[in-house]
């Protein structure tokens, strides 16, 4: 499972937000104006 964050809030809360990606092993979504526009996610799941 995956969570969505818009930009605005990802900056406010951005340390928080790389913790849960790291640390909870759970995917974050940004969005922009309601519309996807990257994902954020541990080194692992990618390499």
């Amino acid at each position: 499972m995956h969570t969505k964050i818009s930009t605005a809030d990802a900056r406010k809360n951005f340390a928080n937000i790389v913790n849960r990606v790291v640390y909870e092993k759970e995917p974050v979504i940004l969005t922009r104006r309601g519309q996807d526009i990257a994902a954020l996610v541990t080194v692992a799941e990618t390499v």
